[in-house]
Formats: C-alpha cells, structure tokens, sequence
C-alpha cells in the first residue's frame, strides 16, 4: 500500500510538472510590455505605430520640426533666407518668415523686413500650402501671398506667388530653393 501511494504521488507530481511545464511555454510576453507611446501613438508587436504628424521610435518627434531654422538659398535670382518657426500647437503647422523683396513690387521705407505665412503640413506628410496672406506694404498696397513647396533629401523647395489687390496688374511667382 506504501509503494502504490508512493508511485500515485510521484506520478501525480511528474504530470502536475509537465502540466506547468506545457503552461509555462505557451504563454506569451507582450512584446509592448516596457514600450511608450506618446502623442497619441500605439504599439502593436513591440512597434510604436505614430499618429499623423509624429514620427520617431517613441513617436516622440513633431512632424513640422523638420522645416524649423534658417534656409539658405536663391529666390528670383537673388541669395535670400527664409526662416521656419514650427507651432507648438500642432505638428502640422509652421510659420514662414518670406522676405518682403520677394513679395513687394518696391517695398516701402519703414515696412517690415518679412511678412509670416503659416502654412500646413499636407496630412500625408508629401508636401505643404498655406491659407492666402495677406500684406500691406505700408504705402497703400496689399498683397495676396500664397506658398506651397516641400522638403526632399535636405532641401526646401517653395514656390511664393504673390498677388497685388489695388488695380494694378501685378503677379510674381518665384520659386525658393534652399538648405538648412
């Protein structure tokens, strides 16, 4: 009677072993365990899948940050700067600083040096526009801008197309091209 009990537990704790074992083998890790997400992001299979606008490992990094700074480079055949201010309200905007001697037909004395255009980052991340703008020159002109353009392997291309509103004729469209 000893020895059928002893082989009844020892047989119950080899199967109760395999059982654990079985157990213990199937059961997976969550390969997100440890991983953050931010900005509305969500991991799935250990990846942060980012929400539009964000990008990074985390999806820690503003889309627009990538156009912020200064931009070197021509503009109707003359050297000029264009500088980029990303919003922080969204990863989609940014403001541009255009240069008024790409805009005015004879700027003014005493107008200013640039006119802001904000601009939107287009939702699949291939390019940007901006609402219409609009500019008055100080000497009772107002100008209708408009900007659209991308970025590509490092370099800005925008085109800058500016309308005067008064009656006289006059459209200039140049065309920015630049590096960071």
């Amino acid at each position: 009677m000893k020895k059928k009990t002893r082989i009844t537990l020892f047989a119950a704790f080899i199967i109760t072993g395999i059982f654990a074992t079985i157990i213990a083998c199937t059961k997976k890790s969550n390969p997100c365990n440890g991983i953050t997400c931010y900005n509305l992001g969500s991991c799935d299979n250990g990846i942060c899948s980012c929400f539009t606008g964000w990008s990074g490992t985390n999806c820690q990094i503003a889309y627009n940050t990538v156009y912020g700074g200064n931009w070197t480079g021509t503009a109707c055949n003359s050297n000029t700067s264009i500088s980029i201010t990303p919003s922080t309200a969204t990863p989609l905007n940014f403001t541009m600083a255009v240069p008024t001697n790409l805009i005015a037909f004879q700027p003014c004395t005493g107008s200013p040096s640039t006119v802001n255009v904000v601009c939107l980052i287009a939702v699949n991340l291939q390019g940007f526009t901006s609402d219409t703008t609009s500019y008055n020159d100080g000497c009772g002109d107002t100008y209708l801008i408009y900007a659209s353009g991308s970025i590509a392997s490092g370099t800005l291309t925008t085109t800058i197309t500016v309308n005067l509103t008064n009656n006289l004729p006059y459209v200039k469209s140049c065309t920015f091209t630049g590096t960071n």
